[in-house]
């Protein structure tokens, strides 16, 4: 169901949470990522937050998926008329960083580049920092961290990433069977007040054809149709 409540203007929160990065036209990959944040956030204690960089046109459906999945409170970005460049996300990842001293994040695959840049790109000592790319499955560790698997080698190996401390960098892949979120909770959305400079932007991607890996329901009809004239 879509969100149309009114959006004030805000900053990101400062509420240790576990926060779930969005794309346009990623129906699929967002909901494997929001149900990763969902699934952190109650092993770790944390709230799940969602950043939602799109044109305003798509935050209604995203902002009422991100509700569904049950996270807590969503902040959109205005992508204008297209989406983020990897410099815009990385301006994004830094954003997010200055929240907490332990920032924790899922994305889909393509946020990988901007925070293994941004992960690396101070010489100053900083806190570890954990990058599992393409998790699969998430689970306690001990009573104060977690652990990451991820799939290798076509799915022959899983690696397991676990953290200790520090900030956590996870991007998830679509076909992740993480659980859905047990219930709905109280819901805030505001627009992010931070500005994206035309040169963070880049063009959407023309809507892909349905495929099957793509998508959200498959219904298989059998031999109880019978035939067309069953189809009904």
């Amino acid at each position: 169901e879509e969100y149309h409540a009114p959006l004030k203007k805000g900053a990101l929160s400062q509420d240790r949470a576990v926060w779930a990065l969005l794309d346009p036209h990623e129906q699929k990959a967002n909901i494997a990522v929001l149900r990763a944040a969902r699934l952190a956030a109650d092993l770790s204690g944390r709230k799940a937050s969602a950043v939602i960089p799109a044109p305003n046109g798509m935050w209604p459906s995203l902002l009422g998926l991100a509700k569904a999945q049950g996270c807590e409170q969503a902040f959109c970005v205005d992508a204008r008329d297209g989406r983020l460049s990897n410099e815009g996300k990385r301006k994004i990842v830094r954003a997010i960083q200055m929240t907490a001293d332990e920032a924790f994040l899922c994305a889909g695959p393509e946020w990988t580049g901007a925070f293994a840049y941004v992960a690396g790109e101070s010489d100053a000592p900083r806190s570890p920092v954990l990058l599992c790319s393409r998790g699969t499955g998430i689970e306690k560790e001990g009573e104060d961290s977690l652990s990451f698997s991820a799939q290798s080698y076509e799915g022959k190996l899983v690696r397991r990433f676990v953290q200790k401390g520090g900030s956590s960098f996870i991007t998830t892949v679509p076909e992740a069977d993480f659980p859905v979120a047990a219930k709905e909770r109280p819901f805030s959305a505001s627009v992010l007040d931070v500005a994206i400079a035309p040169d963070l932007l880049m063009s959407l991607p023309p809507v892909a054809a349905p495929t099957l890996s793509q998508a959200d329901v498959i219904i298989d009809l059998g031999y109880g149709i019978k035939d067309k004239a069953g189809l009904e």
